[in-house]
């Protein structure tokens, strides 16, 4: 059965909106938590995104992905250090809503904004090992740009 799933800009003065993006960043943060198979080093801790979301600004951008019955997943775009660039900060959507195109629909909500914001680029980071999620931005139209290297020290 087709889920529907409508997609909304967060008002960052809707304490339940912004409690809905909140729970979702922790669920992310969480289950970065448990991709060492393909995560190596610091995690972003629980409440980094929290703290983007609280202090939004009028050149940043807060979408929720609903079902009718919860929040599914969102999307914390903000500016990057030039007027031209934007950047995905975090995307998250909850397992079960997956292979939905919810992740898609974020994602071109976010650039559709971006583009009306005078945005030529919008950039996006991703772990190496997190296939499904390179694949999604492929298709969106993302090219690699740059690798990030680490080395664990003992």
């Amino acid at each position: 059965m087709e889920k529907t799933i409508k997609i909304k800009k967060v008002n960052a003065y809707d304490s339940e909106d912004l409690r809905k993006a909140a729970l979702l960043d922790y669920l992310f943060s969480k289950e970065m938590a448990e991709m060492e198979d393909y995560w190596e080093g610091p995690l972003p801790s629980p409440g980094e995104s929290q703290n983007l979301l609280i202090k939004q600004s009028n050149n940043s951008l807060t979408l929720l992905a609903e079902t009718p019955e919860k929040a599914v997943g969102y999307l914390l775009l903000t500016p990057g250090r030039t007027n031209n660039v934007y950047i995905i900060h975090s995307i998250y959507v909850l397992k079960d809503y997956r292979g939905n195109s919810v992740g898609k629909k974020l994602i071109q909500t976010a650039e559709e904004w971006a583009s009306k914001q005078g945005a030529k680029f919008v950039f996006i980071r991703v772990v190496s090992g997190n296939t499904h999620a390179i694949q999604l931005y492929k298709e969106r139209g993302f090219k690699v740009q740059s690798y990030s290297m680490m080395k664990r020290l003992k």
